[in-house]
């Protein structure tokens, strides 16, 4: 049988009680035999003394250790308040943007299997003549990406593997590859997008490029019942998915 190396995943194991999760220097185990040696023999006992000093070296590395997230001496990254308390509100944010999004979603009908249409998506009635009528091609929504639809991922593109959604031609559902078809165009939707300004505009249609919105839109033409999210999707993620969302952000940037 093959052996995986991708699939392995280390476990650390005490040397001292032989129990995984943890190693000999944080054994509460290993701890409270020390304390007993201190408490029969006195600090000066060899055993004492190696703890003592291993644990005194532990500390004060700790302070040296500078915060990838923001640069401040004492902790690292996975403890660093300022990361949690950000973490916090970017929360609260996709728990509001979320709302809006999935109540616009079943008012549409849009989710998986849902037949939409878009100018991203045209073809001519004469393929042979590039002068002849277009018209668009329908899609049907193959797969909703749940943790995609958050309030920092407004503009995304299908490259970066950050579409809220992806679709098929609605005449070859066999077809290998999948598009993304753009938010759908609701008011809404649109507010929770753009700055207030910029979203005004797109809505009465004095934005400069408002006349081509449906490149970047679609519509619904043939709604569904919108299925249920994930569980716990409307509690804005949890620390795992927010902690990736973060790997590469610094704190100078604030919030996301």
């Amino acid at each position: 049988m093959a052996y995986s190396q991708n699939r392995y995943k280390r476990t650390v194991r005490c040397s001292y009680c032989h129990q995984s999760g943890h190693n000999k220097s944080s054994c509460p185990k290993y701890a409270a035999r020390i304390e007993e040696i201190r408490a029969t023999s006195g600090d000066d006992h060899y055993a004492v003394v190696a703890y003592d000093k291993k644990k005194a070296k532990r500390k004060a590395s700790g302070k040296e250790r500078t915060c990838s997230y923001c640069s401040t001496k004492g902790h690292n990254r996975s403890t660093c308040p300022e990361l949690k308390a950000n973490i916090a509100k970017s929360q609260a944010k996709n728990v509001a943007f979320r709302k809006v999004i999935y109540e616009r979603m079943q008012a549409h009908g849009f989710g998986r299997g849902a037949v939409i249409s878009s100018d991203r998506f045209m073809g001519r009635v004469d393929p042979d003549d590039w002068d002849s009528q277009k018209y668009r091609i329908p899609q049907v929504v193959v797969q909703v990406n749940w943790n995609n639809i958050s309030h920092f991922n407004r503009e995304y593109t299908y490259f970066d593997k950050n579409a809220p959604w992806l679709t098929k031609p609605l005449t070859n559902i066999a077809y290998p590859w999948t598009s993304d078809c753009g938010w759908f165009w609701d008011n809404e939707v649109v507010k929770h997008l753009m700055t207030p300004e910029v979203a005004q505009e797109y809505i009465d249609g004095t934005h400069w490029r408002a006349n081509s919105k449906m490149q970047y839109f679609c519509e619904v033409t043939s709604p569904i019942q919108t299925e249920e999210p994930p569980e716990g999707w409307f509690e804005g993620g949890d620390v795992k998915f927010w902690k990736k969302v973060y790997k590469k952000h610094k704190s100078w940037a604030g919030a996301l």
